[in-house]
């Protein structure tokens, strides 16, 4: 019993040290709480204990995919107006950190092919100082979205053309005729439409 006693000790104090090495994350508790609460092979899966651990289960992968959601939502990961397929992340960072980003959330850079995409684009930004990053980069032979298709609009007006990520900027000012004209930055270039 005492020799029992001290080995149950022992592992316990084993446990904690190796915990103390172990760093948790909100993947490493999801793991670990649907494997306590999954049903086993063994398990007879018609049975109630199995209903009500899959129910469980269920509703406690309910509860982090909201949780995790909040958590993106507040700490800045997910701010922004999402208008059509676009999501805005109003956060400084580089055009490769910025597609990183992105592409850590199952998404990539935005690919604009045509006007409409570009006014609803435009539309959907609620500042006029805005600029973000677009899919658009320079290769060796010309310029490419991140979809791997080539820039096919050439209506440019060339600006620091050496440039090699485009970016989405907002300036609004009026012309002699008092016309209002949107010009958007794309890569170091302006892209612009009158009305």
């Amino acid at each position: 019993m005492l020799l029992r006693e001290t080995q149950t000790t022992t592992q316990h104090q084993r446990t904690k040290e190796s915990s103390k090495k172990l760093q948790i994350t909100e993947s490493t508790v999801l793991t670990v709480l649907i494997l306590l609460t999954a049903p086993t092979a063994k398990t007879d899966l018609t049975s109630k204990s199995c209903k009500l651990a899959c129910t469980q289960l269920f509703f406690l992968l309910l509860f982090f995919f909201l949780v995790l959601c909040l958590f993106c939502v507040c700490h800045g990961l997910a701010p922004g107006q999402i208008t059509s397929r676009y999501l805005f992340i109003e956060k400084s960072m580089t055009w490769v950190k910025g597609r990183e980003f992105c592409q850590s959330h199952f998404v990539d850079l935005a690919v604009l092919n045509t006007e409409l995409e570009y006014f609803a684009l435009l539309n959907a930004t609620h500042t006029n100082k805005a600029s973000f990053w677009l899919g658009l980069h320079r290769h060796a032979n010309g310029w490419k979205w991140t979809d791997g298709d080539e820039l096919s609009y050439r209506r440019w007006y060339n600006y620091n053309y050496e440039g090699q990520c485009a970016s989405l900027e907002a300036i609004i000012f009026s012309l002699p005729q008092q016309h209002l004209t949107t010009i958007r930055k794309l890569f170091t270039k302006y892209l612009t439409f009158s009305n």
